[in-house]
């Protein structure tokens, strides 16, 4: 019997814990992309700065 009247409650927890997560997984991939993308930025933008700094100033 007392399995049975926390049945309710245990199915509410399961509910829970795979929302969390599924948030927590959402949001592990929303900043592992994040730095993907700014690692990926960095790399680009600072070997022709670095190269040639002359190039920066001339578009200002």
């Amino acid at each position: 019997m007392r399995f049975e009247s926390f049945q309710p409650l245990y199915s509410l927890f399961i509910i829970h814990y795979s929302l969390f997560i599924i948030h927590y997984s959402l949001f592990i991939i929303h900043y592992s992309l994040f730095i993907i993308h700014y690692s990926l930025f960095i790399a680009y933008s600072l070997p022709r700065s670095m190269v040639s700094p002359q190039c920066c100033l001339r578009s200002f």
